[in-house]
């Protein structure tokens, strides 16, 4: 009778944790990423598939968007009325309206202040802890950066063609220069998973340059980058 009534009370107590966390819905799996960095485990956090965001906002108390219209669903979406909303793309730097602004690894400053902000609004108690952790992110991201900013150094300054406009905001960060397949002396063109296999190899074929498939999109944000800067270094 007593190991029943402490599995009781033990199942009751879990229960009663998970119903403290926060769920969140975040629409790609880079924000997904960043809200975890924040909020810690004070939030439960899914990133649903196509078919799967009416379902996941149901219980959701913060959704977190990318904005900048690549969220499409969103606008004919009814959401829950007590929903929160954090568009992820404000205060953000715009590269000539490219809407790919998480490739700019310094964007991560505004995306989790912003992120911060609908936090603590939904529990004042704990922003403390989310502030904390943002600040331990920031951290992190400013050794990493200058990481990834040295191992890029030698590509500093090199031609690139890029398959897809998004690449933008990851050469600016990095210094390389993104030109047309015409234009000589290019050293690398960037395709990403989208990419069509014929089409680079095309490419490859017209400037002479290696061809690198970067992520454009990942589950855990710093490992992106790091993935992403050992494509470009490796030989």
């Amino acid at each position: 009778m007593l190991k029943a009534l402490l599995l009781f009370a033990l199942l009751a107590s879990s229960g009663a944790q998970a119903q403290d966390t926060l769920a969140v819905v975040a629409t790609s799996p880079e924000l997904g990423s960043l809200v975890k960095v924040v909020g810690g485990d004070r939030v439960t956090v899914t990133v649903p598939g196509p078919t799967e965001h009416r379902v996941a906002l149901r219980g959701a108390a913060l959704l977190v968007r990318r904005g900048l219209g690549l969220d499409p669903w969103l606008d004919a979406a009814k959401l829950p009325r007590r929903l929160a909303v954090a568009n992820a793309s404000e205060g953000v730097r715009i590269v000539r309206g490219n809407r790919y602004y998480w490739l700019d690894p310094h964007n991560a400053q505004p995306i989790t202040a912003s992120i911060l902000a609908a936090l603590t609004k939904l529990s004042p108690a704990d922003e403390a802890r989310f502030q904390a952790n943002r600040d331990a992110f920031l951290s992190l991201l400013g050794e990493k950066l200058f990481q990834w900013e040295r191992k890029l150094a030698p590509l500093r300054g090199a031609k690139v063609v890029a398959d897809h406009r998004e690449w933008a905001y990851f050469a600016e960060r990095f210094g390389l220069r993104l030109v047309s397949v015409t234009e000589p002396g290019v050293r690398l063109v960037i395709g990403d998973p989208r990419s069509d296999p014929a089409r680079l190899r095309g490419l490859e074929e017209k400037t002479g340059a290696r061809v690198v498939v970067l992520l454009s999109s990942g589950d855990d944000y710093l490992a992106l980058f790091d993935e992403n800067v050992r494509r470009l270094v490796e030989r």
